[in-house]
């Protein structure tokens, strides 16, 4: 009975008890849900009293079933007080994985930091940020090598510690007024380094906005500027300024005579050109080399800047030639006052380097608006004016006349048809024979240039030789007349006749070309002509510029198997002495030794003395411009082995050189008349033909 009571009564008291107690949790997921040992003993307790309960009295089902139904299932308040519990400990443990990423997190943005602040300090550029008002407060070390300034210097301070002076107020406020509106400015600034010098600085300036959209800081690159304007103004300096003398450069000079005319016009003043020549100055190169006239030259410069007014400019054209250009004058007697004075300057005696030196000029004077009003044209006209003073003699100086215009408008037309005729074939040559004084036979030609001008008709070549030698197309028109002369020989040779030489001259300025040689050695492989009939005949002024080249410029050509010769002999600088060491096979004298030698003893002993030299050297001997039977005989006496002149021939075309050829020889006998020699000339017919 009591049994059954306990059974009854108690047993619904325990499992009501244990329902207020624990929440609806299982057994089992307590223990996947990974409760404490305490708790799951307890719970395994309960169980055990329940199921032992359960098999101890007569109603084991319904206890068993019961007991599991308080076991896994708890009022509501106990189960949310455990399901509390559940959730803060989930709580703590992802607030724990939280802080953990936070904290990789913090760690790769420390990293990236460093990094940011290693290339901050390393970069080119300089970098300062600063704050709205301008107060510097950070920069990198490209900043403290650029400005000098150190951090503990600068940090602090205003940018405008760095002005140079050099911008004024204007220059700043929109400066400032572009960072605000646009929030970014860039350009060239002249900033001041802590030693005081003024550099140039091309300057980024950004701003940095905060979440409000409100200026916070600004951050500045800079770039130091100064090889970069170093360059460009050694550029700009090379560009318009000589760089020997630091004189201004033709350039420069028409800029500023250009200027000064506009000027000039508006003042009713007037403007010159003074364009200075020295004399003889190519001698001091020769003898001194090219640094000692170098020097002289940077010496004469000084002289002339250093005597002519502040406002007038002093310009070196090139080589020896100078131009004054002179302005703010109202009367033409200054500009000869001025010549006056640059000759006076330029005629001080100079020393240099044990050498007592003495210059004079030849000047050429020009001004506006008397002569023209274009600066290209009072810059020819001045050069002009002196050529003109030069063919005076030296020392003097010239004013520009419409004459001078004339003959340089001749001079400048004949350039222009020189280049025409180069291009359209409208040189051809002619031949003057040479016959051998004892044997009477024709030995050798002389190919003479001649230019038929569709424009001009025949110009003989004293009208055009020196201009071509002056504008360099004495090259390209003497290996013409080298490539000419070898196929002329050679067609004589293919068509029967006996082999003789031809002789061709080679001028100074041709002399100089690095390709002469070259131009040589093409004329005789595309010829066919054997070396040995092609003479080359240079003038004694050749040796003065280098003689050693010239030297081995002949041996070149021996070695090639060529035959050599001194043309117009006595009217040089080539002393005896020198004349040893020249590798040539004949000497030529020239026609102003032979005019006289029948009448005039001194010319008698002159040619007689070059004939002796050469019978000494083994050298031949040609006599040019022989034209009288008496010139011929003296000749002939002395011991000359070649002569040519009008007394036997003018040059003439190549198929006149022919009949000559059919004739073989000229009659020996000197008693025989003219008229019966080869050539046919009287000496009436000689006369006018020299005229």
């Amino acid at each position: 009975m009591f049994v059954h009571l306990w059974i009854l009564v108690v047993l619904p008291a325990v499992a009501f008890l244990l329902s207020t107690m624990f929440s609806d949790i299982s057994l089992l997921k307590m223990v996947s849900d990974g409760y404490g040992a305490v708790t799951l003993l307890f719970y395994f307790c309960i169980l055990v009293a329940v199921s032992w309960l359960a098999f101890r009295t007569a109603f084991s089902g319904f206890a068993l079933g019961f007991g599991f139904f308080t076991v896994g299932y708890t009022p509501k308040e106990i189960r949310k007080a455990i399901i509390h519990q559940r959730i803060a400990r989930s709580s703590r443990f992802q607030f724990n994985q939280h802080m953990q990423q936070e904290l990789e997190i913090l760690r790769e943005k420390e990293s990236e930091l460093e990094i940011i602040q290693k290339v901050f300090s390393h970069l080119s550029e300089a970098v300062v940020i600063t704050d709205v008002q301008g107060t510097i407060a950070s920069i990198n070390n490209a900043f403290v090598e650029i400005t000098g300034f150190l951090a503990n210097d600068i940090i602090g301070q205003n940018m405008r510690l760095l002005k140079s002076g050099r911008h004024g107020t204007p220059f700043y406020v929109e400066m400032w007024q572009e960072l605000l509106t646009k929030g970014l400015w860039s350009g060239n600034i002249w900033n001041q380094r802590k030693n005081g010098e003024i550099y140039p600085q091309w300057t980024v300036i950004k701003a940095i906005y905060d979440r409000d959209g409100n200026i916070r800081n600004f951050v500045g690159i800079l770039s130091d500027r100064t090889d970069i304007r170093e360059s460009q103004q050694q550029i700009e300096f090379a560009a318009n300024y000589d760089i020997l003398t630091e004189l201004p450069n033709r350039i420069l000079l028409k800029d500023r005579l250009s200027q000064s005319i506009i000027q000039a016009k508006r003042h009713k003043q007037l403007v010159g050109l003074l364009w200075v020549g020295l004399d003889r100055f190519k001698q001091v190169n020769t003898s001194g080399g090219r640094l000692f006239g170098d020097q002289v030259l940077k010496i004469l410069a000084q002289r002339l800047r250093d005597g002519m007014r502040e406002n007038d400019t002093i310009a070196r054209i090139g080589g020896d030639e100078f131009v004054l250009l002179a302005t703010q004058l109202d009367d033409i007697a200054h500009f000869r006052l001025i010549a006056e004075k640059i000759l006076q300057l330029l005629g001080h005696t100079l020393q240099l380097g044990g050498h007592t030196l003495h210059f004079s000029a030849c000047i050429g004077i020009t001004v506006y608006p008397i002569d023209v009003d274009c600066a290209e044209s009072l810059l020819k006209h001045a050069e002009t004016a002196m050529h003109q003073a030069k063919k005076l003699g030296g020392n003097t100086y010239q004013f520009y006349t419409q004459q001078m215009g004339d003959v340089a408008m001749r001079r400048w037309n004949t350039e222009v048809g020189l280049r025409r005729a180069l291009e359209h074939k409208e040189f051809v040559l002619f031949y003057q024979p040479q016959y051998d004084v004892f044997t009477g036979a024709l030995v050798g030609v002389e190919a003479l240039v001649r230019w038929n001008s569709p424009q001009f008709g025949w110009v003989t070549p004293d009208q055009f030789i020196p201009m071509a030698e002056e504008t360099g197309l004495i090259v390209p028109l003497g290996e013409w007349i080298l490539m000419e002369a070898c196929a002329q020989n050679k067609r004589w040779q293919d068509a029967g006749f006996p082999p003789i030489q031809v002789a061709v001259n080679v001028s100074p300025r041709q002399f100089k070309s690095p390709h002469l040689v070259e131009a040589v050695e093409k004329s005789l492989l595309k010829t066919g002509l054997d070396a040995q009939w092609l003479e080359l005949e240079i003038t004694e002024s050749t040796f003065l510029d280098d003689e050693k080249r010239a030297i081995e410029i002949l041996g070149q050509w021996r070695r090639l198997g060529l035959h050599l010769a001194i043309d117009d002999f006595g009217t040089g600088y080539s002393s005896l002495s020198c004349l040893r060491h020249y590798p040539v096979h004949s000497l030529k004298i020239d026609r102003s030794f032979i005019n006289d030698i029948a009448h005039d003893d001194q010319s008698a002993a002159i040619v007689n003395a070059i004939l002796a030299v050469a019978r000494g050297l083994k050298l031949t001997v040609v006599a040019e411009g022989v034209s009288s039977v008496e010139q011929l005989e003296f000749l002939r006496q002395s011991g000359c082995h070649k002569v040519q002149g009008f007394l036997f021939s003018p040059p003439v075309p190549e198929n006149e050189i022919v009949e000559l050829m059919q004739d073989a020889v000229f009659v020996s006998n000197l008693h025989t008349p003219a008229n019966t020699w080869p050539g046919h000339y009287s000496m009436n017919e000689i006369c006018s033909e020299l005229t």
